[in-house]
């Protein structure tokens, strides 16, 4: 039962982040400037630093779920596109704009998209996997 609320949970914060993404993309193209304008937006800001940290709680939860074949292999695969999206992006940085590469954010980047890209499922899962 409690894998249900996790699960349910989830969806729910999910839907909505979502819908208030898209009242806040309206509140923005708009250009509505009012006091309820602005709570929003601070609820919004609030609302969304929740669901990172909700998110990577439900995740490091879930991979409690995961066979250790299968979490060996995301964890290769984790590595693997973390080391292929900073060296693209550095690569480009100097390329393109011919400037000092931040590595501090380069790194902060690419972790964040590859953690999104191996792990984003495991929110989701509901049973045991062996």
């Amino acid at each position: 039962m409690r894998r249900n609320i996790l699960l349910f949970s989830t969806k729910f914060l999910c839907t909505l982040f979502i819908i208030c993404t898209i009242i806040m993309l309206f509140i923005a193209y708009k250009d509505i400037d009012n006091n309820i304008a602005t709570k929003f937006g601070m609820c919004y800001f609030y609302l969304t630093l929740f669901i990172v940290i909700y998110m990577l709680f439900s995740t490091i939860l879930n991979l409690r779920k995961l066979g250790w074949i299968e979490l060996k292999e995301r964890i290769l695969r984790f590595i693997f596109i973390f080391i292929l999206f900073f060296s693209v992006k550095c690569g480009f940085d100097y390329i393109i704009r011919h400037l000092e590469i931040d590595l501090l954010d380069e790194l902060k980047s690419a972790l964040s998209i590859a953690f999104i890209f191996i792990f984003s499922d495991i929110m989701f899962l509901e049973k045991r996997k062996n």
